[in-house]
C-alpha cells in the first residue's frame, strides 16, 4: 500500500466532509434565523416570538447572530443526546471567542476545539472485547492456537 496515496485519498476524504458539514452548519444557522428552529417553549421562560430577518446583502455587514435557544436546537439537531448544560458551555465558549456575536462560523471554530464534531460521529472504539466477536468459545480457542502456531513457524 502506497502511504502517500492513502494519506491523500484520507486527506480528500475529510476536506469532503469538512465541507459538507460547513454547508449543513450554514444551513442550520440560516434555518434558525428564519424562526423555524427553537420557536417552541425553551426549557426556561415562555419562548420567543420569531422574527422575519431582514434580508441584508450588503457584503461588509456582520453575519447574523443566534441566540442560546437557537444555539440548543442547532447542538441537539447534530447530537440528539447532547444535554442542555453541554450546549450552554459550548454556547458559553462561542459568546466569550466572539464578544457575543455568535454566527456559524464561530460556532464552527467552537465546535472543533471542543470536538464537539468527533463525539458527534459517534465511533465505536478500535479495542475490541471477546464479546464483540460472535465466534463459539471453542472456535476461538482452535483460532486463537493456530495463530499461535503460525506465529512461531514465522519467528523460526
Amino acid at each position: 500500500v502506497d502511504m502517500a496515496l492513502w494519506l491523500r485519498v484520507l486527506t480528500h476524504l475529510y476536506r469532503e466532509e469538512q465541507a459538507h458539514r460547513r454547508a449543513a452548519v450554514r444551513l442550520m444557522f440560516e434555518t434558525a434565523l428564519a424562526g423555524t428552529i427553537a420557536v417552541h417553549a425553551p426549557d426556561y421562560g415562555t419562548g420567543r416570538t420569531p422574527e422575519a430577518p431582514e434580508r441584508n446583502d450588503d457584503p461588509n455587514a456582520p453575519p447574523p447572530c443566534v441566540d442560546l435557544p437557537q444555539f440548543v436546537a442547532i447542538v441537539r439537531t447534530l447530537l440528539p443526546d447532547a444535554s442542555t448544560t453541554y450546549a450552554a458551555s459550548l454556547y458559553r465558549e462561542a459568546h466569550e471567542a466572539s464578544k457575543g456575536n455568535v454566527d456559524y462560523e464561530v460556532f464552527l471554530d467552537t465546535c472543533e476545539k471542543q470536538r464537539f464534531f468527533a463525539r458527534a460521529l459517534a465511533l465505536p472504539h478500535h479495542a475490541r472485547s471477546p464479546r464483540d466477536f460472535p465466534l463459539p468459545l471453542e472456535a476461538r480457542r482452535r483460532l486463537g492456537g493456530l495463530v499461535q502456531m503460525r506465529a512461531r513457524m514465522m519467528s523460526n
